[in-house]
């Protein structure tokens, strides 16, 4: 979940190993700082839970691949359910990284789409590996959000 220690460990692979294929699991932060190398040394990257769109947009590779979900799916899906709810005021809360800030950024510029009169009433970003919660909690029942939406994993 270091980014930098990803990269140290990419490198490794690449130029000790002679590895010719790169996976990258949780952590769309790892998966984007081992991309551009990847891409240099001509080794193809996988990345199988890293949800930020840029690996596979932005940050376009004929190298890079992604094999899951995305954020984009995320709330596209979600807005569709939510449009059936009485909820209009949210609360994002999501992780301090790649993923995080990329479903927050997707959420905030989409759901207005599906839900007119929707609100965003905060906007958190807990660091990985957070263990106290009660800031934020606070801070979500002084907002009067309808709802929390957040795409953390860990525990959150």
């Amino acid at each position: 979940m270091k980014a930098d220690v990803g990269l140290r460990k990419a490198k490794k692979l690449i130029l000790e190993d002679k590895v010719d294929i790169l996976s990258v699991g949780t952590g769309s932060h790892v998966s984007l700082a081992c991309l551009k190398f990847a891409e240099q040394n001509k080794k193809l990257l996988f990345t199988t839970h890293g949800a930020a769109e840029g690996i596979t947009g932005k940050e376009f590779s004929r190298y890079a691949f992604r094999i899951g979900h995305h954020n984009y799916g995320y709330t596209a899906g979600m807005f569709q359910l939510l449009a059936n709810t009485p909820y209009k005021k949210f609360y994002l809360l999501n992780m301090d990284y790649a993923a995080g800030r990329d479903f927050s950024g997707h959420f905030v510029k989409n759901i207005k789409n599906f839900i007119p009169d929707a609100q965003v009433v905060g906007e958190d970003f807990p660091p990985l590996n957070n263990k106290d919660f009660a800031p934020y909690i606070t801070k979500v029942i002084n907002s009067k959000a309808d709802a929390i939406v957040t795409m953390s994993w860990d525990p959150i």
